[in-house]
């Protein structure tokens, strides 16, 4: 159980809000030794909250791959295993026909959160 929040900053449906999230943060080794290990507020087979619009469904891990579908603001996935990009982004899993969501992506003024975990 997490009881200990920060507050972060973010782009949620399209505007910048604050939001708070765990202090608690797992690391998650990539498969290439130069990269470092990249964190997530998320774990393993836990449920988490999609807090931007139209967050892509993609076929595989990556940019590269097929976008198979949408989740909107609000919506709820269970994420699986986390795998890494070659452009340190971590990718998540989904009960969603096994089709995967990046948790963060990189925009002009920081990080973009796409997904936050479900404290319920």
């Amino acid at each position: 159980m997490i009881n200990a929040w920060t507050a972060g900053y973010g782009k949620i449906d399209g505007q910048w809000k604050d939001f708070l999230l765990p202090v608690a943060r797992r690391a998650y080794a990539c498969d290439e030794p130069s990269q470092p290990p990249l964190k997530s507020y998320l774990a393993d087979s836990k449920r988490a909250y999609v807090v931007t619009d139209r967050l892509q469904l993609l076929s595989g891990p990556g940019g590269g791959y097929e976008v198979k579908g949408h989740l909107a603001l609000g919506e709820t996935v269970r994420v699986g295993r986390p795998e890494c990009d070659h452009h340190s982004r971590l990718w998540w899993q989904t009960d969603r026909h096994g089709w995967w969501v990046c948790e963060t992506e990189q925009v002009e003024k920081g990080l973009r959160l796409n997904l936050t975990p479900l404290a319920v």
